[in-house]
């Protein structure tokens, strides 16, 4: 599971009181602003940019909400993995 993919995203900070994660993107030299734009594009898979939320380093960090079916959470897993293996 990508979650659990260090060189796909790294999720250092869960919500206590939501259904959301915060993963750091740093590692792959894109703001959280493009990261987001291009995940919708070519992955289409929505994320939120860090930078509304005022936690950690906000450019390097997005917010991906995890309140949807299982099977719609494995499918928005697989492909935001498979679009993260492209910007290696």
């Amino acid at each position: 599971m990508l979650l659990a993919d260090p060189d796909a995203i790294v999720v250092n900070s869960f919500s206590k009181c939501g259904f959301y994660v915060y993963p750091d993107i740093s590692h792959t030299g894109l703001t959280s602003w493009r990261l987001c734009e291009r995940a919708l594009q070519e992955a289409h898979v929505a994320l939120t940019p860090g930078r509304g939320f005022g936690m950690h380093t906000a450019e390097t960090h997005v917010r991906l909400s995890y309140a949807t079916s299982t099977d719609d959470l494995h499918e928005g897993i697989a492909r935001l993995k498979r679009f993260m293996a492209t910007l290696r």
